[in-house]
């Protein structure tokens, strides 16, 4: 809640989940951060974590 995720800790975020989507699980999940599925007990990921964006890039494989 109070930075913004670092450029390290987002490509580090980004190679896990490509490597999930493009090694492990292809293509038979959807992208959802924990507050999407849980708004009642979390804030997680944050105010800062760059949603829309991780949206953008993951939805694309959302039970393809």
């Amino acid at each position: 809640e109070k930075r913004r995720p670092s450029e390290k800790q987002m490509a580090a975020f980004k190679a896990l989940v490509d490597h999930l989507d493009n090694k492990l699980i292809r293509n038979r999940w959807k992208f959802m951060v924990h507050r999407e599925v849980d708004r009642a007990h979390t804030l997680c990921p944050g105010r800062y974590f760059p949603i829309r964006p991780m949206h953008a890039r993951y939805d694309r494989a959302a039970f393809a």
